[in-house]
């Protein structure tokens, strides 16, 4: 779960509160960084806050477009109609009002949780031989186990929610560090040797001249 706003009291009162519930939760302080978060992968409820450096509709439809599925909260303040209303349009499954009480959000949270994951097909992804469950972070090839870092983890996650594409150091860069690493060029071409040696041969992820990175996927020839 992951609860976006820079207001960080507020953000650690839900989380803790939150885990107390058995929940396993992140916290970021702004949409940028949130948008990296869920674009990671592992995330199966998101609570949006007022967010810096992005606008909340924007948040929310990086967010949609990247799963459909993901259920969105968003804490709005009760004189904001016409912003709750456009958040509810854009996607958001609730709009709770501030002040609010975090007894009632946590029933909310629950009561999203249960009708998601009910709905929610598989946290599993597969493409060719490649297996990896997202809830569990754990990933496979050809059923043989796969020691993998969270970077490692969350840039094969990109690459096989996207099987067959063709992704820019840009875009990966953005899905799996955020912000965190504007400055490090060569961060993509690193981690990428570190997977690309853990997969083995033949290497399932291949370089795309001036344009990026592509998983290849088995079911399309040629």
């Amino acid at each position: 779960m992951l609860v976006i706003g820079h207001q960080l009291a507020i953000a650690e009162r839900l989380r803790r509160r939150l885990m107390e519930e058995g929940h396993c939760v992140s916290t970021v302080a702004d949409g940028l960084d949130g948008q990296a978060r869920v674009l990671g992968g592992g995330v199966d409820l998101v609570i949006l806050d007022r967010v810096p450096r992005c606008d909340g509709l924007a948040v929310l439809d990086v967010i949609h477009r990247a799963d459909p599925g993901l259920p969105v909260m968003v804490i709005s303040s009760y004189a904001d109609v016409q912003d709750r209303v456009a958040c509810l349009e854009r996607g958001a499954i609730d709009a709770v009002l501030r002040p609010f009480s975090l007894e009632e959000l946590v029933v909310r949270v629950r009561t999203h949780l249960r009708t998601f994951r009910k709905g929610r097909p598989t946290s599993m992804l597969r493409v060719g031989e490649l297996e990896l469950d997202r809830l569990t972070r754990k990933a496979r090839r050809g059923g043989v186990a796969i020691r993998l870092s969270t970077r490692e983890f969350d840039l094969l996650v990109h690459f096989m929610r996207h099987p067959g594409q063709t992704l820019s150091r840009a875009r990966l860069r953005s899905a799996v560090w955020g912000e965190d690493c504007a400055n490090r060029s060569n961060v993509i071409d690193v981690y990428l040797g570190y997977l690309r040696r853990k997969l083995g041969r033949p290497h399932p992820i291949e370089t795309v001249r001036s344009q990026g990175y592509r998983l290849i996927d088995p079911r399309v020839k040629g």
